[in-house]
């Protein structure tokens, strides 16, 4: 619909406009329905709503390789001068550089990790118990959900676990599949 209306001695048109606009946003919210909600409440006044998709954003297989790809390419107790990240540790646990597994598998137990050979299956803590877990993630979408993300990876399981004596629970992954991959994709040390 389009007016006309004279002042000022200008012409001045006023047009209504009817479009469809999708707006993607993250709504912290405690289930899929609260969101939902949350969502059609920030409509505005006249705004038509077409469908709502609400997903959880944690919950995939993106997010979770993501969330494992900032965990192994974090730096770890570097060796003098040469920085040495998680990958590097894991893949000496797994025997893959030629170090002893199990001082490795040790090491990684500090920081909330450890690897499973009898599985074979990478162990990350998923509490607040790790402190270098909760500094790796500080300041990134996984800051307290990176349990969540892991757990969206194929073949992940939840377990009962202990790191360097503390008890945890933990999201086990199986080696083979995307944990190689990412392993494979960062750069081994010369």
């Amino acid at each position: 619909m389009t007016t006309l209306t004279k002042m000022d001695g200008l012409r001045h048109y006023r047009a209504t406009v009817t479009e469809e606009l999708c707006r993607h946003y993250t709504i912290p919210a405690g289930s899929a329905a609260e969101a939902e909600r949350m969502a059609r409440r920030s409509l505005k006044p006249g705004q038509k709503l077409v469908g709502i998709n609400v997903t959880d954003g944690y919950r995939s297989a993106e997010t979770g390789a993501d969330c494992l790809a900032h965990l192994l390419g974090h730096p770890y107790f570097p060796a003098g001068d040469v920085p040495r990240f998680l990958a590097d540790w894991i893949r000496a646990a797994l025997g893959w550089d030629g170090a002893e597994a199990q001082a490795a598998n040790r090491q990684l137990a500090y920081g909330g990790l450890r690897i499973r050979p009898e599985t074979p299956a990478l162990c990350v803590a998923s509490g607040r118990s790790v402190a270098f877990l909760v500094r790796v993630f500080e300041d990134t979408p996984w800051a307290d959900r990176w349990a969540d993300a892991l757990a969206a990876l194929p073949g992940a399981s939840r377990t009962n676990m202990t790191f360097a004596r503390v008890a945890s629970r933990a999201v086990q992954l199986p080696l083979a599949g995307r944990v190689s991959e990412i392993l494979d994709s960062l750069e081994a040390p010369p």
